[in-house]
């Protein structure tokens, strides 16, 4: 059997084969991964860790990620995933998430601080498995090859299935296991 390393944005920090659900045959081979601590939350796409793609900068996946799914239909409200539009979700990406999710509402201590409006709306084809991981390789692969720690924690995951889980049911992340193979 594979070995599977689970992760999500508020991971505990524990052993590599040590966490939930998660399996190593020999915890040896991860020793490099065991010495970082909050390794799993680096590899969440709610990481902040600033990387530029497509003439920007984005402070996470989840970022790039949401702006993909207007960069059609809507590309003034897509820039504003990015940095430099200094929108008020631009830097947290729990904020992106629901400014780019189904309400498109955003909350501060449970305020409405912005909400989108109802002529934004995503593209229809994004939703489809290869654009969405499309959407999320290219990210995945500026996040981790512009950081070289983030890089070197992905690598330290060697060959192991990598797995989010947080609410709902686990999901191995191919694009995140192709990206390392092309790192």
């Amino acid at each position: 059997m594979a070995d599977k390393l689970f992760y999500y944005s508020k991971s505990a920090h524990k052993l590599p084969g040590r966490g939930a659900n998660e399996r190593v045959a020999n915890e040896a081979e991860y020793k490099q991964l065991a010495l970082i601590k909050d390794w799993r939350k680096m590899l969440s796409n709610f990481h902040v860790a600033p990387f530029e793609l497509d003439g920007h900068t984005w402070a996470s996946v989840e970022h790039y990620y949401h702006s993909r799914k207007f960069i059609k239909n809507n590309p003034k409200f897509a820039y504003m995933f990015a940095i430099e539009s200094g929108s008020v979700f631009c830097l947290d990406p729990v904020k992106a998430k629901s400014a780019g999710g189904k309400t498109g509402i955003v909350r501060e201590a449970k305020v409405i601080i912005y909400k989108r409006s109802k002529e934004i709306v995503a593209d229809n084809n994004f939703f489809g498995e290869s654009v969405q991981n499309a959407a999320f390789m290219d990210a995945m692969l500026a996040k981790f090859s512009q950081h070289d720690d983030l890089k070197h924690v992905l690598l330290a995951t060697g060959s192991a299935e990598l797995w989010h889980g947080a609410r709902g049911p686990p999901a191995r992340i191919w694009p995140l296991e192709s990206v390392r193979a092309m790192l």
